[in-house]
C-alpha cells in the first residue's frame, strides 16, 4: 500500500494508459494528486471517473518511435514511468510475431533508453505471466521464463533487457 503522499505533485508517465491495468494506475495516480501524462496509440479523451480533471494529461503516444518517445519524456520530465504499452494479439503464431515486438520489445527498449538520456529517477515495467508459459504454477518471478507466444517472448526479453539495464 503506498502513502498517500508518495506521489502528490510528482510527474508519473503511464504508457498503455487506455488499457486495463493503465486505466486504473491512471485513476489511482490522479486520486493521489500526482501530474498524470497518460499516453497510449489511441488518444483516449476520457478521464477516469475519480481522479481530478485537472491531474491528468492525454497524450497520443507511438512507443515504437524513438524520437517521439524521447521528445516526450524530455519535455514532461517525469519522476516516474510506468510502462504498460504492449500488443497482444489473439493469433499465436509467427504472423503476430513482427508487429507484437515492435511494441512489446521495440517499445521497451524506447522508453528505456529515453529514461537512461533523461535520467528519469524510476522505470517500472510491468511483465506478464505469459512470460512462464506452461512454466510450474504458481509462478515465481526467479523461476525459468517459457515463452510461448510472439508476445510472451518480447516480454520475457523485454524484462531480460531492463535487468541488463539496471545491473549496468
Amino acid at each position: 500500500m503506498l502513502p498517500e503522499d508518495a506521489y502528490a505533485g510528482k510527474c508519473v508517465l503511464v504508457t498503455g494508459a487506455s488499457g486495463f491495468v493503465g486505466r486504473h494506475l491512471v485513476d489511482r495516480l490522479g486520486r493521489l494528486k500526482a501530474r498524470v501524462v497518460a499516453s497510449s496509440r489511441s488518444r483516449d479523451e476520457e478521464k477516469p471517473p475519480g481522479a481530478s480533471q485537472e491531474s491528468i494529461t492525454r497524450t497520443r503516444l507511438d512507443v515504437t518511435d524513438r524520437e517521439a518517445v524521447a521528445t516526450l519524456v524530455k519535455d514532461i520530465r517525469p519522476d516516474v514511468i510506468f510502462h504498460l504499452a504492449a500488443l497482444i494479439s489473439s493469433d499465436r503464431g509467427p504472423a503476430s510475431l513482427i508487429p507484437e515486438s515492435n511494441v512489446t520489445l521495440g517499445g521497451t527498449l524506447n522508453v528505456a533508453a529515453a529514461s537512461i538520456q533523461h535520467r528519469v529517477p524510476l522505470l517500472v515495467h510491468l511483465g506478464s505471466s505469459e512470460e512462464y508459459g506452461d512454466g510450474p504454477v504458481p509462478f515465481d518471478e526467479n523461476q525459468q521464463e517459457r515463452p510461448l507466444s510472439p508476445y510472451s517472448a518480447a516480454k520475457a526479453a523485454a524484462g531480460l533487457y531492463l535487468k541488463m539495464c539496471r545491473r549496468a
